[in-house]
Parts: C-alpha cells; sequence; structure tokens
C-alpha cells in the first residue's frame, strides 16, 4: 500500500478559536490554516483544494456533522479528520469526548459534537482504506477507551484502518500556549 491518492482522497479541518462561554483559543485558526496549506501541497501530498473542507467556527452540529458525512462518503483512498478547539467530557451517561462549538455552555452541552457521532462517519460511513482523526483538544486521548484497552474482537474488527492521534490523555489538558502561533504537536495515542 502506497500513499493514498490525493485525487480519491478527503479532508475535513475543523477549527474553533473563538467561543462565548471558554477561554478563546488563537493558535487554532493558525493550525487548521497551516494543516489545510500542508494537505494541499503539491510537494507534499497535494490534495486537491475543493476536497479539503475547512470549517472554521462552525455554528451547528449539523454543519459539521454533514460536512463529515459528505466527505467521509466520497473518500476512496484516504479520509484525514482533525479537530482544534476545547474537548470536554460528557457530564453524565456514556463517557464521550464532545467537541464544543463556539455557542457551547454549562446549560447548553448540546451545543457540541459527540466524538461517537464523529467515529461512526469515520467507520460505518467511510469506505476509504485509510481513516485518519486528529483530535488536538483537552481529555482527547479518551476516544481511544475501550477501543485501546484490552482487545475485544469486535472493537478490533471496528477500528481497523482507522488511525487516532490525541493531544492528551484521557484525564488531561491539553496545552495552548499563550502567545504561540501553533499549539504543540499531537503525539500518537496506541
Amino acid at each position: 500500500m502506497g500513499v493514498p491518492d490525493p485525487a480519491r482522497s478527503r479532508a475535513v479541518l475543523i477549527g474553533v478559536d473563538g467561543y462565548d462561554h471558554l477561554d478563546d483559543l488563537p493558535a487554532v485558526g493558525n493550525n487548521v490554516r497551516r494543516l489545510a496549506e500542508l494537505l494541499t501541497d503539491h510537494d507534499l501530498w497535494g490534495l486537491p483544494a475543493e476536497r479539503c473542507v475547512v470549517l472554521h467556527n462552525p455554528s451547528t452540529t449539523d454543519a459539521v456533522l454533514n460536512a463529515v458525512h459528505e466527505a467521509a462518503g466520497a473518500a476512496e483512498d484516504a479520509f484525514v479528520l482533525y479537530f482544534a478547539g476545547h474537548g470536554l467530557v460528557s457530564p453524565v451517561g456514556e463517557v464521550d469526548l464532545h467537541l464544543a462549538l463556539p455557542d457551547w455552555d454549562d446549560n447548553r452541552s448540546y451545543r457540541s459534537v459527540a466524538y461517537s457521532a464523529l467515529r461512526h462517519a469515520l467507520v460505518d460511513t467511510c469506505t476509504a482504506y485509510a481513516r485518519v482523526a486528529l483530535l488536538d483538544c483537552c481529555y482527547s486521548g479518551i476516544v481511544l477507551k475501550g477501543y485501546m484497552s484490552p482487545p475485544n474482537m469486535a472493537d478490533l474488527a471496528a477500528v481497523d484502518g482507522t488511525y487516532v492521534m490525541t493531544a492528551s490523555s484521557e484525564t488531561q489538558l491539553a496545552r495552548a500556549p499563550e502567545g504561540g502561533r501553533n499549539s504543540p504537536p499531537l503525539r500518537a495515542s496506541w
């Protein structure tokens, strides 16, 4: 298996740098712009610009899920999903990572995107042979819980061909240094 064909691949880059009720994250806008430049650079991968969707401060969960679903369903070789912004852990019920949208607040936690919905698009909607999720947010390592811990055959089959990189463990805050141009690099989580 060689490098995925950029003409048969897709990417969705989601960045939230401005929040109504949480601290702003100025480096996020730079992260998303730079990653889009790198993915579409013909000397690197050469993903056609129209196949690299950038969602900057998306206003609704539907806007995010529709873009991810459409791109994941159209990707044949590779699908890249990137989120940078505030990550939150669900306060009740099954523990899940929630990706905060600009107008999220404690009383409106539904103004976030549950990673489980994005995982559904990665695993069930996307038929590309390589699926990559890059999560640049606090508590992002929680998405690996249950899927990368002691193996269960159903879980292993569900993540085959899917690669996840996180900015933190399930209990850690991600670093976003004040005044930094970009956030620190992600690290692979195995």
